[in-house]
This record gives structure tokens, C-alpha cells and sequence, in this order.
């Protein structure tokens, strides 16, 4: 007798999996939206985008999708990254253009490409420019980003806080690149993301003795790095 394995066959291979990734931008009152608001406002332009994405099994499924690198609250960005997963690879011309007429004021796809779902989505660094307001003394802030540079190490001793265990985090390991153009305007830095921690920029206002309510007008995430090929 002859055994038939093709349904076998077929619940034994994985199934492919197809992922697309957005790029987009935060900009103006929009930079107050929380992670949690950002991700509900997604689901929503997907759905009546009409687009082929996966949900999440369950009572209560979801659009399988993620932001690899959270957005601060008050943060702008240009640089935020959308992952979603598809069922079927999809033609990304015109792509940008369907999504932006369902997307808000100040917040606009700039790119859409398949990418590979195998790549693990782990941001790498980030770079953000600060807007000064008048009440900045320039330079003060001067003094104090040219001692942070030559400070051996910048130690930050963390709480903890939920599942979060107490621990310390030298800034110095963390933000580099950190510079004062020559109009005096903005200041730029680069934080790299690390496993053992990674500085975050409230800790680095304090350290320059900034003020974020009074001497910072805007922060916004400038460029962010990805492993190749997600990015």
C-alpha cells in the first residue's frame, strides 16, 4: 500500500516568511506620540492600506509588526524604521505614496523595500542633532562637551526599576562623535547601542549641565544604523 506524505511534507516545511521594512518620518506635534500610540497608528494604516501583512494568533490578533529602535517621546526623527510581515513578496513601487495618504500630518513614509526576514532587527547606533534656545550659554556647553571628551569615563548609576536590575553605565563607552558646530545653534551626537547599556539622552543633558524644559528647543534623531541589508 501506498502512503500518500504530501500533507505531511507539507506541515513539515517551514513556511516562508516575507518581510517588509518602512522607512518614515516624526516631525512637528507628532514627536509626542508614545511608542504605544505609534504602533496603533501603523495598524491602522495598514489595514486600510489593504496590504497582504501576517497577523498574531489568538482572540486579539495583530499585524505582525515592530519598531526595532523606539522613538523617545518629544523626539522627532527622519530616520524610523517599520518592520512588518507579509504573505507574499509585494511590489514596493508606489508603496511610499499609497501609505502617506493614510498617514497623518507631519508623519510621511520616505522608503519601502522588501527585506530579508532572517536579519536579525537590532539597532546599532543613532545619531541626534539638538536645537538650542536663547537661553543656552554657548559657552558653557562648549566647556562641558570638551570636558566630557577628555573625561576618562562618565559613570551613571542606574535604580532599578521593574524588571530592570540596578547598574551603572559609563557614557563615555556609549556617545561618541558628540560635537558643538560653529554657529552655535545645535549640538550633535552619535549613541551607540550597547548590550550592557547604552546611554540615554536625558543622562547626557545632565552630564553637559542642560536644561531639556529651557536651553534644548528640539532633539531629533538625524541617522540610525541597522545590520546590512535591514536598513
Amino acid at each position: 500500500m501506498t502512503v500518500n506524505n504530501s500533507d505531511t511534507d507539507n506541515k513539515q516545511q517551514p513556511r516562508q516568511r516575507f518581510r517588509l521594512a518602512v522607512k518614515f518620518a516624526v516631525r512637528g506635534d507628532k514627536r509626542f506620540l508614545s511608542h504605544r500610540d505609534t504602533m496603533r497608528l501603523w495598524q491602522r494604516v495598514l489595514v486600510r492600506s489593504g496590504l497582504s501583512v501576517r497577523y498574531s494568533q489568538g482572540f486579539n490578533p495583530r499585524i505582525k509588526m515592530s519598531l526595532p529602535l523606539p522613538r523617545s517621546v518629544g523626539v522627532a526623527s527622519e530616520v524610523e524604521l517599520l518592520l512588518v510581515e507579509v504573505n507574499e513578496s509585494l511590489e514596493t513601487e508606489g508603496l511610499v505614496e499609497l501609505l502617506n495618504t493614510f498617514l497623518p500630518e507631519n508623519i510621511c513614509a520616505v522608503e519601502a523595500a522588501m527585506v530579508s526576514a532572517n536579519i536579525p532587527a537590532l539597532p546599532l547606533w543613532a545619531e541626534y542633532t539638538f536645537e538650542l534656545t536663547d537661553q543656552t550659554d554657548r559657552q558653557k556647553l562648549a566647556k562641558n562637551i570638551e570636558g566630557f571628551h577628555t573625561a576618562p569615563e562618565w559613570i551613571i548609576d542606574r535604580a532599578s526599576r521593574k524588571r530592570h536590575k540596578r547598574r551603572t553605565v559609563d557614557l563615555c563607552e556609549s556617545v561618541t562623535k558628540l560635537r558643538c558646530p560653529a554657529s552655535g545653534d545645535t549640538f550633535s551626537c552619535r549613541v551607540d547601542i550597547q548590550e550592557q547599556g547604552t546611554a540615554r539622552l536625558g543622562e547626557l543633558l545632565e552630564a553637559l549641565e542642560l536644561s531639556a524644559t529651557e536651553e534644548i528647543r528640539n532633539i531629533t534623531r538625524t541617522a540610525a544604523g541597522f545590520p546590512t541589508g535591514l536598513g
